[in-house]
């Protein structure tokens, strides 16, 4: 079995690092993720990608929007599987580290124990566009035709710093883009650096959306243990939540599917973990959420938007040297 994480909050933020790319071709290049620099987090290996795709089936779609000097925003949709999730859904549960946020859905997820749509990860104040694609895409799926409700889930970090949040430019079209988009294979390629907020000009207050995927046979209540962990990994990262801080854990796992006919006579049980073998998961997940966020910001290139702000890329030389005087 093998447990990988995306950071939502750190991908929302990447679109910045699409925008280094674009102004500057070769910008990009040169950026390296914590294992480059012979860094290893933790005791477990990384999967060959070392990324969410490596739990198989998981899709990760993503749309970039670039305008002028003040549109840098976009939406990610991770997909579970590649079947309806409506008829098909995934045990998952929802951990709230600091609720200073709009996670759509989490109240359902956390009631059910189970996540029928992908997950969407947006700006702030396109959250309830975004929800509203994401039912339209799921009623619109064949076999849905008399479905009467949908649980959308979308999260949300503030990208006001370098965008025009205000003007909510993230439309039906770009969430349907992405869900047709996802695919498998090594998505930080495709999504190239992850960025957050400079802590000198926007204040020490970024979010963070955390999603694990998981193939191993959890329940709802051990996923919503499982989110609780990874929390943990943005401690080790540096982070020390704080108040401004919407901060979320969403762990779904690929094998514990469920249908809207799963309490029929004679449905099997579903197998899981007994509770003592949950601790090395707990460990991978910690791990994998702090190289997530370390990754995320040595793969981000400087970005121009809004009001001439700025976030400046981490200089991989600097670092090197650093690395170079302790010893690593």
């Amino acid at each position: 079995m093998m447990l990988r994480l995306i950071a939502g909050a750190t991908i929302l933020l990447a679109l910045a690092g699409h925008v280094a790319a674009q102004e500057t071709p070769s910008s990009a290049q040169g950026r390296l993720r914590v294992r480059d620099l012979g860094v290893k987090i933790g005791v477990y290996q990384p999967g060959p990608l070392n990324a969410i795709t490596d739990v198989a089936g998981v899709r990760v779609g993503q749309v970039t929007l670039v305008e002028a000097d003040d549109v840098r925003t976009g939406v990610t949709a991770i997909l579970p599987h590649d079947g309806n999730m409506l008829q098909d859904r995934v045990a998952a549960a929802v951990h709230a580290y600091n609720a200073f946020g709009k996670l759509v859905g989490a109240t359902q997820v956390n009631e059910l124990g189970e996540l029928e749509t992908p997950v969407l990860l947006t700006n702030t104040l396109s959250v309830w566009d975004a929800a509203r694609a994401l039912a339209e895409w799921m009623l619109g799926l064949p076999g849905n035709q008399d479905v009467r409700s949908v649980n959308p889930v979308v999260g949300e970090t503030n990208d006001g710093w370098l965008s025009d949040i205000r003007g909510m430019h993230v439309k039906a079209a770009h969430v349907i883009r992405a869900l047709d988009s996802a695919r498998g294979g090594p998505v930080w390629r495709e999504l190239h650096g992850l960025t957050s907020e400079p802590q000198a000009s926007a204040g020490r207050h970024g979010s963070c959306m955390i999603v694990v995927a998981t193939d191993a046979p959890l329940d709802s209540r051990q996923l919503g243990r499982l989110a609780k962990r990874a929390v943990l990994g943005m401690a080790r990262a540096g982070s020390s939540g704080s108040n401004g801080s919407s901060d979320y854990a969403i762990a779904f796992s690929t094998t514990s599917r469920s249908s809207p006919q799963r309490f029929t006579a004679g449905t099997p049980s579903l197998s899981r973990l007994s509770e003592e073998e949950l601790s090395p998961l707990f460990e991978a997940a910690i791990e994998a959420t702090e190289e997530a966020i370390d990754n995320s910001i040595l793969r981000a290139t400087t970005v121009h938007g809004r009001d001439g702000h700025v976030v400046p890329a981490i200089p991989i030389d600097r670092v090197r040297e650093v690395m170079k005087k302790y010893g690593r």
